[in-house]
This record gives C-alpha cells, sequence and structure tokens, in this order.
C-alpha cells in the first residue's frame, strides 16, 4: 500500500514539474544564448581551468535566439591578456591590475570602450593590465597571482591592483562563481572553473580542489543534468538566497588573495570595487565583511541612477553588462575615488 501511494506521488510530482516547465519556457521563453570565437578564443589550464590564448587575434559573435547581441574582435597579447592600445607606455610609471569577470574584462566590446582603455586614457601615469576574462571569479585571480603572474608580467613596481566584485543575488554573482553555487551552474558555465576548499574561520590557506568534475563528479553530473530546468533556473536563485555563511567564506578568500597579491607585488595598493552593475541591495553585508578583514573596499553601484541603467548597458546575457558609456563613467569615478592620478 505505502509503495503504490509512493509511486502514485512521484507521477503526480514528475507531472506537476514537467507541466510547469512548459507552461514558463511558453510565458518566459528560455534563453539560448551562444557565442563563438574563430579562432577559439580560450585554451585549457590546469590550475585556472581555462584562459585567453596568446598572441591571439579573433572575431566573437554571439546571439540570443536570433536576436544578435555583438560581433567584435578581441586581442590579446605574449601573456594572454587582452589588449589595451596605448601609445607612449614608457611614460606610465604606474600599474593598474585588473582582476575579474567579463564585465571588466570587456566582454562583447571592441578595445576602445573597455574599461582598461578608459582608464588609460584619463590618467597618463597608468599602465592597465587586463587580467580578467569571461566566467572568471575571485578563484581565477587568486591562482593568477599564486602563478606569480603579478610578479613576472607586470613590470612596474608601484600601482594598484583591483578586485571588481560583481555582487548578484541571483545566478552570476562573484559568490556563487567562488562557491560553485547551484544556481550557477543551473546557467550551464562556470563548469570548467577549478575551485578551492575555503575555512570560514581563515585558520589556513585555501585549498585547491581542481574542477567540480574531478573533487565531486556527483555533484557535477547533478548540475549538468538539471542545468537545463528553466523552473529551477527561475526559483532556485529566490527560494535560496546567499547565506552568511557563503559571505564569510567569500570575505575569508578575498582577504587570501589581498595577501597574495602583496606578497607579489609588495609596493602595490589592493582594492575591492563593486561593479556599478552588482545588486545594490546585497552589498552592504559583504561590504563589512571585507572592512572588517582589512581589506580596503569601494561601492559603485550607485554612480548611475537606477531608472538610467538600460542606457549603460550593451546586453545581458545572464546578467547585464557595461557599454562603452558606462566604463567611461567608472573610469573616471575610480580614478577621482582612489585618486589614480597622484
Amino acid at each position: 500500500m505505502f509503495s503504490k501511494t509512493l509511486r502514485q506521488l512521484t507521477i503526480i510530482f514528475f507531472a506537476v514539474f514537467c507541466a510547469s516547465e512548459l507552461f514558463l519556457r511558453l510565458v518566459i521563453p528560455a534563453s539560448q544564448t551562444k557565442q563563438v570565437s574563430r579562432p577559439h578564443m580560450y585554451e585549457d589550464h590546469p590550475e585556472l581551468g581555462y584562459r585567453l590564448r596568446k598572441d591571439l587575434r579573433t572575431r566573437v559573435q554571439a546571439s540570443d535566439g536570433t536576436k544578435k547581441l555583438f560581433n567584435v574582435t578581441y586581442q590579446t597579447d605574449q601573456f594572454g591578456r587582452r589588449i589595451v592600445p596605448l601609445s607612449g607606455t614608457e611614460q606610465r610609471q604606474k600599474h593598474f591590475v585588473i582582476l575579474g569577470g567579463s564585465t571588466v574584462f570587456g566582454m562583447g566590446l571592441p578595445d576602445h570602450e573597455t574599461l582598461a582603455h578608459h582608464l588609460a586614457s584619463r590618467a597618463p601615469n597608468l599602465l592597465p593590465y587586463n587580467y580578467a576574462g569571461d566566467g572568471y571569479g575571485p578563484q581565477n585571480a587568486y591562482t593568477q597571482v599564486k602563478l606569480g603572474l603579478l610578479e613576472t608580467e607586470v613590470e612596474q613596481a608601484e600601482g594598484t591592483t583591483v578586485f571588481f566584485f560583481q555582487m548578484l543575488n541571483q545566478s552570476g554573482g562573484h559568490v556563487q562563481t567562488l562557491l560553485g553555487s547551484f544556481e550557477l551552474l543551473l546557467q550551464g558555465w562556470g563548469e570548467s572553473l577549478s575551485f578551492y576548499d575555503i575555512d570560514a574561520s581563515g585558520a589556513r590557506e585555501p585549498e585547491y580542489l581542481g574542477r567540480m568534475l574531478e573533487f565531486d563528479p556527483i555533484k557535477f553530473y547533478l548540475f549538468r543534468f538539471l542545468q537545463n530546468s528553466h523552473l529551477l533556473n527561475t526559483v532556485y536563485p529566490r527560494l535560496f538566497p546567499i547565506s552568511e555563511e557563503q559571505l564569510e567564506k567569500t570575505a575569508v578568500f578575498i582577504r587570501e588573495m589581498k595577501k597574495q597579491v602583496l606578497r607579489s607585488k609588495p609596493k602595490t595598493r589592493f582594492v575591492v570595487a563593486f561593479h556599478p552593475l552588482s545588486d545594490r541591495n546585497s552589498i552592504l553585508p559583504l561590504k563589512k565583511l571585507f572592512e572588517d578583514e582589512g581589506i580596503e573596499t569601494f561601492d559603485f553601484s550607485q554612480i548611475v541612477a537606477e531608472q538610467d541603467l538600460p542606457s549603460h548597458i550593451a546586453f545581458n546575457r545572464y546578467f547585464p553588462h557595461p557599454n562603452g558609456k558606462l566604463n567611461s563613467l567608472f573610469a573616471e569615478k575610480l580614478i577621482e575615488d582612489l585618486k589614480l592620478k597622484q
């Protein structure tokens, strides 16, 4: 009797789930975003998961269903960093290292509309180094520094190193990227990232785990099986918002990143900057935790009025990305607030 009831309840559950999934896809069509680069822009990397190819010139096209999002060219230098077209680099005496994800990499933007280019145009003493990448989170920045890239590839001893934090309470935020959260991988990206085991108390350094498939294959395949569910993508983040423990682990990890940066570049100034397209209501708890850990933190989520945001967004791929207009404004505020011309 019990097994029959359980079987009936299971059938009802799956029927309701499938009906709900179909209804939601009809009402809110699922995103069919696709990005193609020729030649392919990324290569596998044992610690980072993936990285931009060196000495690359590639055409990158993206679409969302039938809607074209962008068609641009990316170029990288001999170290795999996105090129910032500049003249007179020998007069630029201070470095400005950019660590972060697609919003500061300049996804979908030509070279002259990236944040790095706008910074260099306004501050002739700065030489920007763009170490950001599509999909990159705090773990990528930490790994880049651990690999010694700032020591071996950034020439100037003095300058500023900024991790640009994307704070969202739903999919795509850097908390979820760092911790490999369910909602992040439901979106179908992040599988190739590497992860760390983080002690929330901060008693030990983060322990490198590798890619999720390597250290937790059950979780990996479960996420992959469920990642195409539009219903779960829509509902899950709202039912399970970011927890206090997740925020604490993130703050501890960024503190460890600061330590690694200062070991590599003792004369650099390490800063965390909340990106203007961050969720304004989700920043305050994490900002306080960062400051409690001795991390210099700036919140730029208010530099554009909420009603004006649509005119500052290039496109929405998983979450909004800045256009050249917003990067220009952001560069101006960074230079002013961080006093970068001094």
